[in-house]
Parts: structure tokens; C-alpha cells; sequence
């Protein structure tokens, strides 16, 4: 790598008000950096990042036998509640809608301007689930990208559902424990589920090891820890976002993608990315 141009990406992140910046290449840290006041050392809060990992931990629950499909309808982990505005649409919602943010809910995040209504109601509710279920539908599932931080919170309780517990002891289990990664914070909502759209704290090297774990197929250090084609993001059939502000981006398991660059993104807020190519 071209050390001229790293030394300027990393002033560049000094003007730009980065907190770190760290890259990987070739399983070895050719750039590490710590800005202002953030220390390395300490859990960084991701953002919508965290949605990469729901979908990740979906996926091994997936490899471990515990889903049968992805296309298994989302009503289904959820019979023993008593959901509202239940129609045809609502019950063809399937697990890849939510992971694809296609889901068809009534939902206003904030995505191309909007006023995050929904989203600030469902951070109110006392049941963030039951508020996400209990939506009035807007299109039919598969149709319209719109992004939402409900959906992967359905994707939570599935994980909890399916595994027996919330999905930060089954991430603990399944994968922090496997990938070294031993310092982070998730939080939970009032009933105890881990949140799945957000609040989960991580070091920047441990994040870069998710992303390693991406760039090998699934496979760390010889064992094949999520399903066959799951980390081959840029093969995954994508959803067009049609993003006024890049209409290049689309959009598969809770990854924003840039095919014609070979990149794929777990995005947050405040730029939070795991950028992998």
C-alpha cells in the first residue's frame, strides 16, 4: 500500500473529525489512528452498524439448524401475541423482507428527509415489539425500500425466539467469544431484548475482525462460522434504495452495497462504517 496516501487519509481524518480509523490488510493493522478526545482502548458506540451484526447472528442461528428458511413468514415467531391491522400483506412479511428493509410497514425513519416519527414513537413505546407488529402496512412486502430501525428489532425477538436468549448472550456464545472480541456494551430494551437497530459498543479492532470474518467467506481461523454465500455480500441479490443522495447504493442483510466498486458498508450514524472491498 502506498504509504504517501495512507498518511494523507490519516490527516485527512484529523480535518474531518474522525474519532479513529484503522485498516486492514492481509489479516495485518497497516493504519491505526485515534483522534481528539477517543481513545482506542475504549467501546465506541456503531450506530446502525449494529444492524450488520443482528443479521449476522440471524444468520448463524440460521447455520446452527435453528431457522428452517429465510423466506419463512415472520408472523409465525410471533402467533402468541394479538398483533393490529393484520392483512394479506402483513402475513407475507418474510425474515429476507426484514433483513432487506422491504418489509412494507407504514414507517417514517427519517430516510430522504422525512421527520423520524415512527421511529421516535416506537423509542417511546412501552412494547418497542408490539409497536413494530401492530404498524399499519404501506406497500406489500418486497416492493418498496424503506428503511427502518423496526425491522431488525423483529430480527432480535426472532433470535430470542428461535435460540432461547437475547441475542447479545447468543452473539457472546457464538461469535464474540470465537473472534477474541471480549470489551463491548449492548443495550436492551424495557423488555429485555438486546436492541437490534443500534446501541451496541465496540473497538475499532473488533470491528475490523467482523469485517475480516466478511472478507473470508465466513471462515475464521478454520471453522466456517456462518453459511455457505451469506459473506459474499456483493453476489446477494440486492434491493435498489433509489438514495437521491447516491443512487448507486443498494441494499441485502442489513448491508448498504456499492457493486460497481466491489464495497459493501455496515453504515451508522456520525459515519460508524465497516467498509469492506
Amino acid at each position: 500500500m502506498d504509504s504517501a496516501a495512507l498518511a494523507k487519509l490519516v490527516a485527512y481524518g484529523e480535518g474531518h473529525r474522525f474519532d479513529s480509523l484503522l485498516i486492514v490488510r492481509h489479516g495485518r493493522i497497516v493504519v491505526e489512528a485515534s483522534y481528539a478526545l477517543y481513545p482506542g482502548n475504549t467501546p465506541h458506540e456503531i450506530f446502525s452498524a449494529t444492524k450488520a451484526v443482528t443479521g449476522t447472528l440471524l444468520a448463524m442461528v440460521y447455520k446452527d439448524g435453528l431457522l428452517d428458511r429465510f423466506d419463512h413468514p415472520m408472523l409465525d415467531f410471533f402467533s402468541d401475541r394479538n398483533i393490529a391491522n393484520i392483512d394479506d400483506r402483513k402475513r407475507a412479511i418474510t425474515i429476507q423482507n426484514l433483513l432487506d428493509m422491504t418489509s412494507g410497514f407504514s414507517w417514517d425513519q427519517g430516510f430522504e428527509g422525512g421527520k423520524q416519527q415512527t421511529m421516535q414513537d416506537m423509542y417511546r413505546a412501552s412494547n418497542r415489539i408490539q409497536f413494530i407488529l401492530d404498524r399499519p402496512m404501506a406497500y406489500p412486502p418486497g416492493e418498496v425500500f424503506n428503511y427502518s430501525n423496526g425491522d431488525p428489532n423483529l430480527i432480535s425477538a426472532i433470535i430470542t425466539r428461535l435460540t432461547g436468549m437475547p441475542a447479545e448472550d447468543y452473539a457472546r456464545e457464538k461469535l464474540f467469544t470465537t473472534l477474541g472480541i471480549t470489551n463491548w456494551h449492548w443495550d436492551r430494551d424495557p423488555q429485555g431484548l438486546t436492541i437490534g437497530d443500534g446501541m451496541l459498543f465496540l473497538l475499532p479492532r473488533d470491528m475490523a475482525k467482523i469485517g475480516y470474518l466478511y472478507l473470508h467467506h465466513g471462515e475464521w481461523e478454520g471453522r466456517q462460522l456462518l453459511p455457505s454465500g451469506w459473506a459474499d455480500v456483493l453476489s446477494h441479490r440486492a434491493v435498489n434504495t433509489h438514495a437521491s443522495y447516491d443512487p448507486r447504493m443498494s441494499y441485502s442483510n442489513f448491508f448498504w452495497i456499492l457493486p460497481d466498486q466491489h464495497i459493501y458498508i455496515a453504515s451508522g450514524k456520525n459515519g460508524q462504517d465497516k467498509r469492506d472491498h
